[in-house]
């Protein structure tokens, strides 16, 4: 019957119906039934499976990556599981219903935690709901069943899918340029401490930058708190904050050598003045 729906490129419940009258005894509804029980069945056992291969440690980013690779994997080969899974299992009666909904919602879950765990890592946005993300990442990579070309590269898919999905959820726009203004200001006052080494000569020798140890513990101080600030969840949680990559602490690297040179700019055209 499976081999029937495929063919007919309709589901396995709806063939009761798409038979003249004379021909309905060959396929009764009770065995329509059983046929979408059992490609349901298997449709729930692909898609747990497909997502067993998800590593269970690293980014949570690129562990929702790789779920939304391993469900439109199974999408793209077995469409006709994918179709009953997401759409035709609202036939089922009774006990496999209920046995069938608690495998959907036990999925849902699992995809709930990969964002549960990128919100509270700070990889996501600290009042991120779990359970809609979740299902707005699965309804959209549900219905690729209705429009999934044969041949697509459903790895490449879901990368866009990821990419669509978590710009919006990590606040890219808000947090993580918070998160960057503020090491940048920490970073200007540290370079601005050297600067004060001397009051209108200039900051040079290795000696110079490190002649003050009450300077260097200074700002060793603030490298920790800063750290704290940018990396550990709850700290994010508070402050609205994000974790920040190499190219960002970059920047703010830049932005204090830029603060260090304006001032010491700013000493040499005082003592020319002054001359």
């Amino acid at each position: 019957m499976s081999r029937l729906s495929r063919k007919r490129r309709t589901s396995a419940s709806a063939l009761v119906v798409s038979f003249p009258a004379s021909n309905r005894k060959v396929e009764s509804p009770d065995r329509s039934r059983t046929a979408a029980w059992e490609v349901a069945s298997e449709g729930a056992a692909a898609f747990h499976a497909a997502l067993d291969t998800v590593p269970e440690e690293g980014p949570a980013i690129e562990r929702i990556r790789a779920a939304l690779r391993a469900h439109l994997r199974v999408v793209a080969e077995q469409l006709d599981v994918a179709t009953v899974f997401v759409r035709e299992w609202r036939y089922l009666e009774g006990e496999r219903r209920e046995t069938f909904v608690a495998e959907r919602r036990r999925y849902e879950e699992r995809f709930r935690t990969l964002f549960r765990d990128g919100r509270e890592l700070g990889e996501l946005r600290t009042d991120l709901d779990d359970g809609t993300a979740a299902l707005l990442a699965l309804s959209a990579a549900n219905w690729a069943y209705t429009w999934l070309r044969p041949g697509t590269d459903t790895d490449e898919l879901a990368d866009r899918f990821t990419w669509l999905l978590l710009e919006g959820m990590r606040g890219a726009m808000i947090d993580e340029c918070r998160t960057v203004a503020i090491n940048a200001l920490v970073a200007g006052e540290a370079a601005y401490l050297f600067n004060c080494r001397y009051l209108l000569q200039p900051v040079r020798s290795w000696k110079d930058f490190t002649g003050n140890r009450y300077v260097l513990l200074t700002i060793g101080i603030l490298a920790v708190i800063q750290v704290v600030f940018t990396y550990v969840p709850v700290m994010n949680r508070i402050f609205g904050g994000a974790p920040l990559d190499f190219a960002e602490w970059g920047l703010i690297v830049c932005f204090a050598l830029l603060a260090f040179a304006a001032v010491e700019i700013e000493k040499s055209l005082i003592r020319r003045r002054m001359a």
